[in-house]
């Protein structure tokens, strides 16, 4: 399940939220205030990634 950043705009929170990809473009809960919060684009986070999983990564984009 990805990972989504958000930015509440009742509160300025910043959070991360596991939500599935059907519900990307709904904004989640603050966990601070309770608002809506809409998804704030952001760059992907390769660097967490295994370096297996970097590989099979760039192995994809070759292939593409």
């Amino acid at each position: 399940m990805p990972l989504y950043d958000y930015a509440c705009p009742a509160c300025a929170t910043e959070f991360d939220a596991f939500r599935p990809m059907s519900d990307a473009a709904r904004p989640s809960p603050c966990p601070a205030c309770g608002s809506a919060a809409p998804r704030r684009i952001s760059a992907p986070r390769l660097a967490g990634l295994s370096k297996a999983a970097l590989a099979a990564h760039a192995t994809n984009e070759r292939a593409s």
